[in-house]
């Protein structure tokens, strides 16, 4: 009991003492959710590529073609692209130099040459049909019958070459994609999307129907069909950046500040052992953790319409605020300089936020970085909280928070093991 007490008693005293800096406390709430809102917004159509579209193919009114506007609303239809437009009087190659910007041209007689191609199209498939129904088919025809088909087709094929040799006078129907790849390094995935669309779009123009079709199975569950976007992907990663800062070097600041100050010294003086001054500091910083997540998790709710976490969330979140107190401990224990101390937390605190998929998934980085991202105890801390307030993956969540919890019970031995205030 006395030993609880002796705990319990410095992390009151802890609290108290951080309760006492009240800018430190309005800024402990207020960067977390800056960081998440500007997330949010930033990234807001960060599932959607941006396409500026310049339309030239107009008539004398400057009213659109049929064919192009078509197009144009084939575009605007597609979730994964943003479409803005340009007037047709802009430069657009000097407006692609200048922005950036990747731009879609829509040529000047393309509705025309579509007509014409679309016809062409037509005829060629005609032919192609009669000859595999000539070569190939069981079925018996009447010698009058395949002499009318043969000469149908010779006239079908007269008609196409005629239409062909009459294709002169300068029009076509290719699009122009004009990017400035040094800066736009997504061009390519537009391109691939475009290309698909417009080979979507050339179907319907010659009446083909669907040859092939496929289903889309989702496995996730409802909540996460329903999510409210972003901010339910950033409220884990930012929560857990948070709480991985504040334990890390909020609490190997607090150790430094006692080195700084010969508090540690005087507790030489008291029946606290090491391993109580580390579990006292990991519940002081276990509270604020869940205190300031729950009001970050509250604004969350009320302005980005967020899914609200649940008991298990909690209980995650507790876990990785015991770990990462425990490792801001480890380093306040194995460093002697206070500056050391500040200095070695936010070299291990920042490469980990930036590469645990706080800001964008893991799975999206190259496989050695993945392999890197894995190392850091971050990675395990958001994944476990995605998966407990967005997934139903329960294997996933416990695989993580096993992890965490492994760390925490080692981080806690060593920790006690090399904190020396004796030798202060």
């Amino acid at each position: 009991m006395g030993s609880i007490s002796a705990v319990t008693a410095l992390a009151r005293a802890l609290l108290l003492d951080w309760l006492r800096s009240k800018t430190g406390i309005f800024f402990s709430i207020l960067f977390p959710i800056m960081l998440m809102s500007i997330l949010t917004l930033v990234f807001s159509d960060g599932d959607r590529f941006e396409l500026y579209v310049q339309n030239l193919d107009v008539d004398g009114n400057g009213t659109p073609t049929r064919t192009s506007s078509i197009l144009i609303d084939v575009l605007e239809a597609n979730d994964a692209l943003h479409v803005k437009h340009i007037a047709p009087d802009v430069d657009v190659y000097e407006y692609v130099k200048q922005s950036s910007k990747r731009t879609l041209v829509i040529p000047k007689g393309f509705d025309s040459a579509m007509m014409e191609s679309s016809m062409e199209a037509r005829m060629m498939v005609m032919l192609s049909t009669l000859d595999l129904f000539l070569e190939q088919s069981s079925i018996p025809l009447p010698d009058s019958a395949r002499s009318s088909i043969i000469s149908g087709r010779e006239g079908l094929q007269r008609g196409l070459d005629a239409l062909m040799t009459n294709d002169g006078d300068g029009t076509d129907a290719r699009l122009l994609l004009v990017v400035d790849s040094s800066r736009d390094r997504e061009y390519e995935h537009v391109h691939g999307m475009l290309v698909a669309i417009l080979a979507r779009v050339q179907q319907k123009a010659i009446d083909a129907p669907d040859m092939l079709d496929m289903d889309v199975i989702d496995t996730s569950s409802p909540l996460d069909v329903n999510h409210a976007g972003n901010a339910n992907y950033y409220l884990p990663a930012v929560l857990a950046a948070f709480i991985m800062t504040n334990g890390v070097v909020g609490t190997s600041e607090i150790a430094a500040d006692f080195k700084r100050r010969g508090m540690l010294k005087r507790l030489m003086s008291t029946p606290l052992s090491r391993l109580q001054w580390i579990v006292a500091n990991m519940m002081t910083q276990t509270i604020l953790a869940l205190v300031l997540a729950s009001m970050m998790i509250g604004i969350a709710v009320a302005v980005f319409n967020t899914s609200t976490p649940n008991l298990m969330s909690m209980a995650v979140l507790a876990i990785g605020a015991l770990c990462f107190t425990g490792l801001g401990m480890l380093i306040a224990g194995v460093l002697k300089e206070p500056h050391a101390i500040a200095g070695a937390s936010n070299a291990l605190v920042f490469p980990m936020m930036f590469l645990s998929g706080t800001f964008w998934p893991v799975e999206s980085m190259p496989e050695y970085m993945q392999s890197i991202a894995y190392i850091f105890p971050l990675t395990y801390f958001i994944d476990a909280l995605n998966s407990s307030m967005y997934s139903s993956s329960m294997a996933g969540m416990l695989q993580a928070t096993s992890v965490l919890v492994l760390l925490t019970g080692a981080l806690v031995l060593v920790g006690s093991h090399v904190t020396r205030w004796r030798q202060e």
